[in-house]
């Protein structure tokens, strides 16, 4: 738990360095979770397919060029939940000069929540702490095409495991270094009103 609370205060102290455009960002997403127990012994790793909900504000840095979006975030499997924080860095200038594929980062910590019944489906899990790693294409200036791969752990009633889950999700969020862009051409339609150039 103290452990929670440093992370929660290191959050803070990197938001407030974080000065000038800020602005919130939302994300869906869901993914396949390949989950493996290492105190059971099962014949077949059961699967899950959590969707996810996370709305939070995102920070823009010029140095580093980063982004960082600070987000909470819900997460179900119908039965089970999870909610919790998580912090994102976005890498500002991606692929090339202000290209539109960036690599991100991202860690998530949460509090699951199993319905107190007995024997919950196999696939409906709720997932915890997670470390994932991914590329965002962003479309614009605000909408971004999100693919990751993240190492989860789980829980399913009193079980406890972890899982690697592919994901793919979206997110309207801001994009942190847009690419450069033609000025519109202007059109005179009086040929005396046009600018000399010499």
């Amino acid at each position: 738990m103290v452990g929670f609370y440093r992370f929660v205060l290191f959050l803070v102290f990197t938001a407030s360095l974080a000065r000038g455009q800020d602005r919130w960002g939302v994300g869906i997403g869901s993914g396949v979770q390949n989950v493996r127990q290492p105190f059971r012994n099962e014949p077949k790793a059961p699967m899950a397919a959590p969707v996810s909900v996370s709305l939070g504000r995102v920070f823009m840095l010029e140095k580093p060029s980063i982004a960082l979006w600070f987000y909470g975030r819900a997460e179900g499997t119908n039965q089970n939940q999870a909610f919790g924080v998580g912090y994102r860095v976005y890498s500002a200038n991606g692929f090339g000069e202000r290209g539109s594929l960036k690599p991100f980062i991202d860690l998530f910590l949460s509090t699951p929540y199993v319905k107190d019944r007995v024997g919950p489906p196999e696939r409906e899990r709720s997932s915890g702490t997670f470390l994932t790693t991914g590329l965002a294409y962003f479309l614009g200036d605000n909408h971004s095409i999100e693919l990751s791969m993240g190492l989860y752990t789980t829980r399913q009633f009193q079980d406890r495991g972890f899982a690697v889950q592919p994901s793919i999700g979206y997110a309207f969020i801001p994009n942190p270094n847009p690419p450069l862009r033609s000025p519109k051409a202007r059109r005179y339609r009086n040929p005396a009103r046009c600018p000399k150039l010499f």
